[in-house]
């Protein structure tokens, strides 16, 4: 049998958006922002249009430019236009609503069940997600999980910019965040365990012995082919 301290070496690491709930976060939030705010969606569609196009060319021509034009072309800012100027207050508000009314009627039940697996046994557990920590951490304390590593939003005196601040936890740079929350060489990650429905998140499930594909009705080929555990 483990210690109570071998079993705190096991982590236990859960995607958030279509794994301990069951629909897209961080698109709704947003919804909502706009909504509060009598803000148009399609506002400014035609701006980032060009900016796509912009960066689809740039890619082809930038070999031709001095290297000082070219990240002007390619660069990729993360931002989220509706959030700009919208009091942190606002936002935190909005947050406790959203988890309130929404993320905690749909939370993936038989995900949740893994969760209390995990907590009987006293591993680590840290939810790992391209959403906004902004609600994902009212969640996390919700259900008693200790870390959160999710997109944190910038702001100035209280007062969102509308940029992200830090990693754009998407893909492999989910990695990059969860080992500056964690020192991940404390932990025995060839028994530790990785939840997630996405193939943007092989990296994560393949960080530790255990990578679990949550099946949510897209295609799961791909965890077949790579011999993940579905759930």
């Amino acid at each position: 049998m483990q210690t109570r301290e071998q079993n705190n070496r096991v982590l236990a690491l859960f995607d958030f958006c279509e794994t301990l709930v069951d629909f897209q976060s961080a698109a709704r939030y947003l919804e909502i922002i706009a909504k509060y705010r009598g803000y148009n969606m399609k506002q400014g569609l035609g701006h980032r249009v060009c900016a796509k196009l912009k960066r689809k060319v740039g890619k082809r021509i930038q070999k031709f430019l001095p290297k000082s034009y070219r990240n002007k072309f390619i660069q990729k800012p993360v931002n989220f236009e509706v959030l700009r100027g919208l009091s942190l207050k606002e936002a935190e508000n909005i947050a406790q609503d959203f988890f309130e009314k929404e993320l905690l009627l749909r939370v993936n039940e038989r995900i949740i069940e893994r969760l209390h697996y995990h907590q009987k046994l006293g591993h680590t557990i840290a939810i790992v997600s391209g959403g906004f920590e902004i609600y994902i951490r009212i969640f996390a304390k919700y259900f008693g999980i200790p870390y959160v590593v999710a997109v944190s939003l910038e702001s100035s005196e209280g007062v969102l910019s509308g940029n992200m601040a830090g990693i754009h936890t998407m893909e492999h740079r989910k990695l990059y965040k969860l080992s500056q929350t964690l020192d991940l060489s404390m932990y025995d990650l060839a028994q530790s365990y990785a939840y997630s429905d996405c193939p943007s998140d092989i990296p994560l499930l393949s960080l530790v012995g255990n990578g679990i594909v949550v099946e949510c009705g897209k295609d799961i080929e791909w965890a077949k082919i790579l011999g993940f555990e579905i759930v």
